[in-house]
């Protein structure tokens, strides 16, 4: 099973952190947002300086939109073609061996701070018509769209029929398409809405705000087309909270803002051993002043892939 990582460095966030991430968990293809002065060349060379194994390449635009997300893949370049680049999203189209091919778009959608809700609402209807665009380029809709939406998973732009159109049921998302105002509409099956509230788990979001209504917020999600739901495992997706012995949340469980990213990275779907510990020790780690502490390769060799 491919394992996707999804992090907002907020222009922060150290090669080294990155680096160690992408090694503890196996990670297959990595989404990047707000790089800042990590360019793309410079991530590339650290994801493959000793001693990783398998070369990282950055699948990189067909056209300079001035890309504010950067995806970086552990395959060979040609089984990865780029298919639209805007400046607020880039999908590629990933052919794999003995695993099908797939769309891959990576999103960062324009922040609340400088948008208004029905500005985002009216974007989310325009993304939408692009990857459909996209979708007919390649005739199937095996797609997954991983990103920083600016946007939680509740709010008109995600869930509703005209934009995203992203609904909490794999059940309902199976369905295929719902028809609104004599329009059909294809789903998308957004799983985040599975980390609302602590649960058990801490941190129960992605982005921590002081100012905003709810205070913690699931701006960075996952969406997938139904034709794509078999490939994960229900509940697997998990927010990271350490690299190593690097805790990404201070004591008080919130994103390190100051000294790592504002935003905590999200991986899908993780490997069995985080997913236990995600559900299951998560808080009592925080009470001591951590989050789940990531094993390296070695550390985790036996371990079965999810």
């Amino acid at each position: 099973m491919l394992r996707f990582l999804f992090w907002n460095l907020g222009r922060k966030a150290s090669h080294t952190l990155i680096t160690q991430i992408v090694e503890a968990h196996d990670v297959d293809v990595l989404v990047l947002a707000e790089t800042g002065t990590l360019t793309p060349p410079v991530i590339a060379a650290e994801l493959n300086a000793p001693p990783m194994q398998r070369p990282y390449h950055h699948a990189r635009p067909n056209v300079d939109a001035g890309n504010r997300v950067h995806i970086f893949i552990r395959f060979a370049r040609e089984l990865v073609g780029p298919v639209w680049d805007t400046n607020r999203m880039t999908v590629r189209h990933l052919k794999l061996p003995g695993r099908g091919d797939f769309l891959l778009a990576g999103v960062h959608l324009a922040s609340k701070l400088h948008t208004r809700d029905d500005e985002q609402s009216a974007r989310c209807v325009e993304l939408a018509r692009d990857i459909r665009d996209q979708e007919r380029k390649v005739g199937h809709q095996r797609t997954i769209v991983v990103g920083d939406l600016n946007m939680k998973p509740f709010e008109t732009g995600v869930a509703g029929a005209p934009g995203l159109n992203a609904v909490m049921s794999r059940t309902i998302a199976a369905r295929g398409q719902r028809t609104v105002e004599s329009r059909e509409h294809s789903f998308l099956y957004d799983p985040m809405w599975n980390h609302f509230g602590e649960q058990g788990r801490i941190p129960p979001d992605t982005y921590y705000y002081e100012s905003s209504t709810h205070l913690w917020n699931m701006f960075d999600q996952v969406l997938i087309r139904p034709d794509f739901m078999d490939r994960f495992v229900e509940d697997s997706f998990t927010v990271a909270t350490n690299v190593g012995s690097e805790s990404l949340i201070s004591r008080g469980g919130l994103p390190r803002r100051e000294a790592v990213s504002d935003h905590l990275p999200l991986l899908s779907p993780a490997p069995p051993h985080v997913v236990r510990q995600y559900r299951s020790g998560v808080r009592a780690q925080s009470r001591r002043g951590g989050g789940v502490v990531f094993e390296s390769s070695a550390q985790r060799a036996g371990v079965e892939r999810g």
